[in-house]
């Protein structure tokens, strides 16, 4: 699963609510790097993010199931 980031959030928590199934890894999809998560109360994650995008206009993190 790809999700992607235009507004990257301050806090650097990416909230993704509605996922039954936790993803084995997470991941910056441009440079690999991988991402803490832990579960999310009620169907879904919380992945924690670096300070700054990858890229300015989009980011993207891979989920792997």
């Amino acid at each position: 699963m790809y999700l992607n980031i235009v507004n990257w959030p301050e806090n650097r928590e990416l909230v993704v609510k509605e996922i039954d199934q936790l993803p084995m890894k997470a991941y910056l999809l441009e440079a690999g790097q991988l991402l803490d998560f832990i579960p999310y109360p009620k169907n879904g994650i919380t992945i924690w993010l670096p300070n700054t995008p990858v890229d300015p206009n989009i980011t993207v993190v891979a989920l792997e199931y």
